[in-house]
């Protein structure tokens, strides 16, 4: 099995594979071999989560700058949610830890906006994929960051609130990660019953 993750400070990457290692040494064993897309080459990276990468040179790819992933999903037309309270609640009562996450388009309202730039990157990657010369690939470039960086989406007040996604549980604490992950939180009577429908559920 092949994991391929970007990586910034490393604390996402490095808690999926201690976990996988912790409950299996997948990866120690060769069972599952993850490859690491190192962003600045490293230097974000938080000394007690860089262990994989430093481990395994071989399987990292450090690069200058990661553009999408540090700035968050929403680049991508998408926006992306965690649940931290379900996972650690249903995780004690059950003794599973699932990964509670969802994906949601960007709202109607500025879809437009995002997938016009994102279609404008395409261009510049489909140009230099297909061999165009480099004045026209210079060219869509500029093009690109012209309009990045008109549009605004990259600004961090630009960021999504979650109330235009429809989540129809009340919320009871909002955090957003450095990469723009979206953690909502429930309070204890909503989060019971959420857990109660799902193990529920599992039953059928």
């Amino acid at each position: 099995m092949l994991i391929i993750d970007t990586v910034i400070s490393g604390r996402a990457s490095w808690t999926i594979l201690d976990e996988l290692e912790k409950s299996g040494r997948f990866i120690s064993s060769g069972q599952i071999n993850p490859v690491l897309v190192v962003d600045e080459d490293g230097k974000k990276l938080k000394k007690p989560f860089r262990r994989f990468v430093d481990q395994r040179p071989a399987d990292s790819i450090k690069v200058s700058r990661i553009l999408t992933e540090d700035r968050g999903a929403a680049f991508e037309g998408v926006a992306a949610f965690v649940y931290p309270g379900l996972i650690v609640k249903f995780g004690e009562e059950h003794g599973i830890y699932p990964l509670f996450g969802s994906w949601h388009d960007v709202p109607s309202f500025c879809r437009e906006r995002y997938l016009g730039i994102l279609n404008k990157f395409f261009d510049v990657i489909n140009s230099i994929i297909s061999g165009e010369s480099e004045e026209i690939v210079s060219e869509k470039r500029n093009i690109f960051c012209g309009e990045l960086v008109k549009s605004g989406v990259l600004k961090e007040e630009e960021s999504l609130s979650w109330e235009k996604f429809g989540i129809k549980f009340p919320i009871d604490s909002i955090r957003e990660t450095s990469s723009h992950v979206i953690q909502l939180y429930f309070s204890d009577k909503v989060t019971n019953q959420i857990i109660s429908d799902v193990a529920e559920e599992q039953k059928k």
